[in-house]
This record gives C-alpha cells, sequence and structure tokens, in this order.
C-alpha cells in the first residue's frame, strides 16, 4: 500500500507540474498576442505621428519654429533602429514604425528645404552624410551592432536640443504640432513593453 499511495503522489506531482506548465505557456502566448497587437497598433498609429506636422507646415507654407538641426539629428536616430533590426531578423511588428516616421522625417527635410530654401551644395552633402552613415551602420561587425540601439539615448537627446534652444529663442513653438509630441510619448510607452515581450532586455 505504500509504494502504491507514492506512485499515486508522483503521478499526482508529474500533473500538477503539466498543469503549471500548460498555465505558464498559455499566459506567455496571451502575451505575446498582445505584444503583437500593440505592436501593428504602433506600426498604423506611426504614419499619423508626424502627419500633423507636414499638414501644418504645408497649410501655412511655412517652416517657422522648426530646427533644422534637430530634424537632420532624428534621421540617424531612426536609421539606427532600422538598420539595427534588420541585421537581428527581428518581426516588423517590432520596428515597422521606425521605417515609417524615417520615411516621413525624410518628408518633413524635403519641405524644409522646399520652405526655407538651402544652398544646393548643403542639400548634397547633407544627403551624402545621411548615406554614409546609413552605410557604415549596416556594415558593422555583429559585436558591434548593439551600439545601433545604445545610440539611439544619445541621439534622441542631441535631436531635442536644438528645438528646444530654437523655442527658447524665438518664444514661440512656431509650426510645431503638439499632437505629434503626444502621439511619440504614448507610442514609446507601448514601444518598451512590446520590445521586452518579444525580443526580450538583453540587446547584444
Amino acid at each position: 500500500r505504500t509504494r502504491q499511495e507514492r506512485e499515486k503522489q508522483a503521478g499526482s506531482a508529474a500533473n500538477n507540474q503539466r498543469a503549471e506548465a500548460s498555465l505558464a505557456e498559455s499566459k506567455l502566448t496571451a502575451t505575446q498576442v498582445l505584444s503583437k497587437v500593440l505592436g501593428m497598433m504602433i506600426v498604423m498609429g506611426s504614419f499619423f505621428l508626424k502627419m500633423p506636422q507636414i499638414l501644418k507646415i504645408i497649410s501655412s507654407s511655412s517652416v517657422e519654429g522648426l530646427s533644422q538641426e534637430a530634424v537632420y539629428y532624428e534621421l540617424p536616430l531612426y536609421s539606427s533602429g532600422v538598420i539595427y533590426h534588420l541585421l537581428h531578423g527581428f518581426p516588423l511588428s517590432t520596428y515597422g514604425e521606425m521605417v515609417v516616421v524615417m520615411i516621413q522625417n525624410i518628408t518633413i527635410v524635403l519641405l524644409m528645404w522646399w520652405y526655407r530654401p538651402v544652398p544646393r551644395r548643403e542639400m548634397v552633402e547633407r544627403t551624402l552624410q545621411f548615406l554614409a552613415v546609413c552605410l557604415v551602420q549596416f556594415n558593422l561587425p555583429k559585436r558591434l551592432r548593439p551600439v545601433l540601439s545604445y545610440v539611439t539615448v544619445p541621439l534622441l537627446i542631441t535631436s531635442c536640443v536644438p528645438q528646444i534652444v530654437a523655442n527658447q529663442v524665438q518664444g514661440h513653438t512656431g509650426t510645431l504640432a503638439i499632437s505629434t509630441c503626444f502621439l511619440k510619448a504614448m507610442g514609446s510607452a507601448m514601444r518598451f513593453f512590446t520590445t521586452v515581450a518579444e525580443i526580450g532586455g538583453d540587446l547584444g
């Protein structure tokens, strides 16, 4: 009888372990599904991130208040993220909005050149600089690829400083769209969750 009781207890323990494992797996799957849904929402929402800014520039035929340097600095910020995720083969749902926003930033640069004419030489130099940065980012050795992710923080800070200074000097925000800032903050919070859920916290 003692042996039978031990076997029964062992079988019961094994069933409990399987049940716990199954529950844990279902929770993980639920988290991943939620992450996928949020990721696609971020990607779809990114189409409207810079759109208020673009429409405001076009409607006013002016880029007053926009810091040219701030817009330039945002380009390598997003290209770093896009190339990092591409090289690691991560799902599009984890970085799709970066592609969209980068295209929108390029559109804003073109609008700035249209409404605030700059010398053709500067246009060519800025274009070549951006292409050169992308080429270097794409050809980084595998052990240095995490730098593409780490560098986004200083680039983000650097891109914000010129705009803050410009606002302070001008005493107004010009054609800056507040909705763009709000959407960017909300998207960043959601992206933090999806990145941890789908990729994990180890950037290396």
